[in-house]
């Protein structure tokens, strides 16, 4: 069954959508965290930019969800089309977390922009990316 957290926007980018002053949420920050168990891994999909502020705000609901598979974890970022250094940080601090229990972290569905960061910094080497 798939779980769904919802995160609150952050107040830094708390502003108005698309000229719509009734919408009060941030259109690019990570506000969604859905996780799946299907074939034995553990499937976690997030969605939005994944910048210092969102990842403040979504790393103990993300790290529940890592922590919470029986198996290895998939992390879909096929909607996520910005990431910071603290994003990277975040994904390699679930790496070593598995790790350390027998298990693998697999990344899925990077932007090519995303791609180019994980590619420059040597990430693609040690992570499962596709």
């Amino acid at each position: 069954m798939a779980q769904r957290a919802v995160v609150p926007a952050c107040a830094a980018h708390a502003f108005p959508v698309a000229g719509s002053p009734f919408f009060p949420y941030c259109a690019g920050c990570v506000e969604q965290i859905t996780w799946d168990d299907r074939e034995g891994l553990r499937w976690i999909q997030l969605e939005g930019d994944l910048d210092v502020d969102a990842c403040n705000r979504i790393e103990a609901e993300f790290r529940s969800a890592v922590e919470g598979g029986e198996g290895d974890v998939v992390v879909v970022l096929d909607g996520v089309p910005f990431m910071t250094s603290r994003g990277l940080g975040m994904l390699i601090q679930a790496h070593q977390l598995l790790r350390d229990k027998g298990k693998r972290l697999q990344v899925r569905g990077l932007r090519p922009n995303v791609r180019r960061m994980f590619d420059s910094v040597g990430l693609s080497q040690l992570l499962d990316t596709e």
